[in-house]
């Protein structure tokens, strides 16, 4: 039984005579970038300073879950004071026309959760080159409409739309999600999905406490977050008979068979017992493993792997003969190598696929900001 797939890389699939376009596939890569500083960075004891993180989805795949603790605050205290959450999209346009509208989603906080509210806005008027008239409506109801000056803002629950430039007919209106508060008393806060292009932030006043001597405080925080990786490797199976024909042409093993994995934290080794083509009946061996070579841990490491269906999986196990159920452990940043045996079967002429390996996994990544106390 084949495996559930979690993640389908993007490539295109044309079955035409049994044969697969030749192209090279896209590439995808899992890329979050992380920015925290300390404002300021050197206090005296007793005084406040604020935490600044960055969240910002560089690559191409959405990143799932992400959380961000403050594991050690070093002498900080941050128990009666409030946070702040912004998030907006660089790459998302925003020039309305007139009777035109835009629909964004922002990520509310209710309770102790992150969900998700549409916020459409419509370019009623465009009343004169500095003035127009702009509508907000939220798709579980109500509205906020109101005319706005070039440079102004018009904001209704936690959107907010700034009007940057108008022309005759149209306006370029800056959309983003405001400031959302939420109390994290526990020092820690669910962030949610990054998209592609996506940039969410957090800020935290923190107060130190008094000190009698200078403190080079060490303030580490981590963070964790879900994503999918994925690797296809081609796979061509002849006929015994055809095989025959290829040798005597000289063409036994003239296959070059494409490799393509997602750009991530985790590196993914595919390869074969036996060079390609495969020969029908002739057993062969599919390996595959895994390497962290990212700055983080691997947490809850769940493969799948999907195969042709003129293949026959005969089983799946690591060298140790432990059997795959689709989770795998990391040590000393790899895993074991696991090893599929298959066999090709009921081949006509020939025929071309794919093997696809998929993964969804937590990583965590733990990093440190460093404050100067000063002791008055």
């Amino acid at each position: 039984m084949k495996f559930i797939k979690y993640f389908i890389p993007i490539f295109l699939l044309i079955l035409a005579c049994g044969c697969i376009e030749e192209r090279v596939p896209e590439v995808l890569e899992e890329k979050l970038d992380i920015t925290a500083s300390a404002i300021p960075n050197s206090i005296i004891g007793g005084e406040t300073t604020t935490l600044y993180f960055d969240f910002e989805n560089n690559g191409d795949i959405d990143i799932h879950n992400i959380y961000l603790k403050i594991v050690d605050p070093c002498i900080l205290n941050a128990s009666r004071i409030m946070t702040y959450g912004r998030e907006w999209n660089m790459k998302e346009p925003a020039t309305v026309k007139e009777g035109g509208s835009f629909t964004r989603t922002c990520n509310e906080f209710v309770g102790d959760a992150w969900v998700e509210a549409d916020y459409t806005t419509e370019l009623e008027k465009v009343i004169s080159s500095t003035t127009v008239r702009v509508k907000i409506k939220r798709k579980s109801g109500g509205m906020a409409s109101q005319e706005v000056s070039k440079g102004e803002e018009i904001e209704y629950g936690s959107f907010k739309a700034v009007v940057r430039d108008i022309r005759a007919d149209e306006a370029d209106l800056q959309p983003y999600c405001k400031t959302t508060k939420v109390d994290i008393s526990g020092y820690g806060i669910g962030l949610g999905d990054l998209k592609p292009g996506q940039i969410k932030s957090w800020e935290q006043e923190f107060k130190s406490e008094k000190v009698n001597l200078p403190i080079d405080c060490s303030i580490r925080y981590t963070t964790s977050y879900e994503a999918n990786m994925s690797g296809m490797y081609d796979i061509t199976a002849i006929s015994q008979d055809e095989y025959a024909r290829l040798v005597r042409e000289g063409k036994g093993h003239q296959f070059s068979p494409q490799f393509y994995k997602t750009k991530s934290p985790i590196d993914i080794e595919i390869s074969f017992s036996k060079k390609q083509p495969i020969i029908e009946n002739k057993e062969f061996y599919f390996y595959i493993k895994f390497r962290n070579v990212g700055e983080g841990t691997v947490e809850n490491f769940d493969v799948s792997i999907d195969y042709p269906d003129f293949l026959t999986k005969i089983d799946c196990s690591d060298l140790s003969g432990k059997p795959l159920t689709g989770s795998l452990e990391f040590r000393k940043k790899e895993t074991k190598k696991v090893v599929c045996k298959f066999n090709a079967t009921d081949i006509d002429i020939m025929e071309k696929g794919q093997f696809i390996i998929n993964a969804r996994y937590g990583y965590k990544i733990d990093k440190t900001i460093y404050l100067k106390v000063l002791s008055k």
